[in-house]
């Protein structure tokens, strides 16, 4: 009886162990989800901001481009 007793306390403590480590990871993999979240967000808005400066860019080389083109041969050499 005595050895039925240790046995059932040490696989209640194994099960308790148990269930500790699973809510621990479960509590990992959710903060983890959340921080992951975030950092997408922070990657969308990043991209937004690098799409709307390369069509900037784009727009002010056009307009570049027009003014050089506006210029003689001599003044648009010295640009170039």
């Amino acid at each position: 009886e005595q050895e039925v007793s240790k046995l059932q306390f040490e696989l209640e403590w194994r099960e308790s162990s148990f269930m500790n480590s699973q809510q621990t990871w479960a509590e990992r993999f959710d903060r983890v989800c959340q921080e992951n979240a975030i950092l997408m967000s922070k990657l969308e808005a990043r991209n937004e901001e690098l799409r709307k400066a390369n069509a900037h860019k784009c727009a002010i080389s056009r307009e570049r481009d027009e003014l050089l083109a506006l210029l003689d041969i001599t003044e648009r050499l010295k640009y170039e």
